[in-house]
């Protein structure tokens, strides 16, 4: 957690906007195993406008996620 007294605040909390605006896009596919499904995702974030008020800095990130959906009662579809 982040406080006051934190370095981070006190060198870039009058930096950094507080709103931030961005797209994300992704694709995923569910493969049936087993009794349930294998889950793999992926994902691409886009910021849209600046994070900083005193540079061009926007955010971005790559996401994967894999799982596995099972079941939880009754028949399923």
């Amino acid at each position: 957690m982040i406080d006051k007294e934190s370095k981070f605040i006190q060198n870039y909390a009058s930096q950094s906007k507080k709103f931030e605006f961005g797209i994300q896009m992704g694709a995923g596919v569910a493969i049936p195993l087993g009794v349930g499904k294998l889950i793999v995702d992926g994902r691409y974030a886009l910021g849209l406008t600046e994070i900083s008020k005193t540079a061009n800095i926007k955010n971005r990130g790559i996401m994967a996620s894999v799982g596995y959906a099972f079941p939880l009662g009754g028949k399923s579809k």
